[in-house]
C-alpha cells in the first residue's frame, strides 16, 4: 500500500517530493495499515463478523 501512495502522490505532484512530503505519506500508510488491521483483519481473524464457515463463503460470494 505504501507503493501505490508513494506512486499516486508522485503522479500528482509537480515538483519533486520534499523530505516532510515523503514522512507524510509514509506517515499515511503507516495510519492506513493500522486502521486496515484494526477494523478489517481482526474482526475476521477472531470471527466476530462471520461466526461460520457459511456466512464467510456467503459474504466473499457477495462481495465478489
Amino acid at each position: 500500500m505504501a507503493l501505490a501512495l508513494f506512486a499516486f502522490s508522485h503522479h500528482w505532484a509537480l515538483d519533486p517530493l520534499s523530505l516532510g512530503y515523503r514522512l507524510g505519506v509514509i506517515g499515511a500508510a503507516f495510519l492506513l495499515a493500522l486502521l486496515s488491521w484494526r477494523y478489517v483483519e481482526t474482526p475476521f481473524r477472531t470471527r466476530r463478523v462471520c461466526p461460520s464457515a457459511r456466512s464467510m463463503l456467503t459474504l466473499a460470494g457477495g462481495a465478489w
